[in-house]
């Protein structure tokens, strides 16, 4: 698995942009969503993950948890409609929103 450029590390108030999707896959029956950037901060030093939303023209993600894993940040969640295809482009957006 490739890493994930850490853009929060470049630019703390960043909160959206473009990324590629590098891997769309299933855990423990939660959906997780790999990008080769992100400004979705993971758990880690006592402060929270981000939430938000991926979307593009194919689907829509809800990010409810965000990991870090070496090297790779793994997005986590469920698609509010449709689904993704590794190589697309979606934007992300750092938004918390009420489950």
């Amino acid at each position: 698995m490739t890493s994930t450029k850490l853009l929060y590390l470049e630019d703390f108030t960043l909160l959206s942009c473009d990324s590629r999707i590098t891997s769309v896959s299933e855990e423990n029956g939660r959906a997780i969503i790999v990008l080769d950037q992100t400004v979705f901060y993971p758990q880690g030093g006592g402060q929270p993950y981000d939430k938000g939303v991926i979307e593009n023209p194919s689907g829509k993600f809800l990010v409810e948890e965000v990991r870090f894993l070496e090297g790779t940040v793994k997005h986590i969640g469920t698609f509010q409609h449709n689904t993704f295809i590794k190589g697309e482009t979606g934007t992300i957006r750092v938004a918390y929103y009420e489950e």
